[in-house]
């Protein structure tokens, strides 16, 4: 993640197995005073056929208050280059979207085969700029295994999310 005038960087680059019918959840990047930023990556294995997998992921900002949950707390003291993460069930994950005042920023989902890495991306031009410079979107980089338990997956992965920068605006 290189600095780009009038853009701020939040982002991790990861490796975790999850577990059959659990998500992971990460991040926890202030990005505004009382919101902060989470990812939540759930594979589905087998869906497609043998070997391939289904990678559905969320980008989602939410009021500092659900993080008043004890399960929840660890992801106050993310900073911008990294990031917490936690495995949860998909239900538990699906419940903190659900709340009051989150919202889905970006749902960008990939179809793959273990051992395939795998690109999503949404960049767009950055609305404070006047040119190409500072580009803002969202990139999740995906490389799936089958664990060893022939269950999990193995996943090396890299979010990045790149938002306008209202104190730092290009000219």
């Amino acid at each position: 993640m290189k600095d780009e005038p009038g853009v701020k960087k939040y982002g991790a680059h990861l490796q975790a197995t999850i577990a059959h019918g659990d998500t992971l959840v990460g991040g926890g990047w202030m990005i505004a005073t009382g919101t902060r930023m989470l990812f939540l990556i759930t594979p589905n294995l087998d869906t497609n056929g043998p070997d391939q997998v289904d990678i559905s992921s969320r980008i989602v900002t939410v009021p500092e208050t659900v993080f008043d949950s004890r399960r929840l707390q660890g992801f106050r003291i993310a900073d911008n280059g990294d990031a917490i993460v936690q495995q949860m069930s998909t239900e538990m994950a699906n419940q903190i979207v659900n709340t009051s005042n989150v919202v889905v920023q970006s749902a960008p989902r990939i179809t793959t085969r273990l051992g395939c890495r795998g690109v999503v991306s949404c960049m767009g031009d950055n609305p404070s700029s006047n040119s190409q410079d500072g580009r803002v979107g969202i990139t999740v980089n995906l490389d799936p295994s089958r664990a060893t338990d022939g269950a999990s997956i193995n996943l090396d992965f890299a979010v990045c999310c790149a938002e306008p920068d209202p104190l730092d605006p290009v000219q």
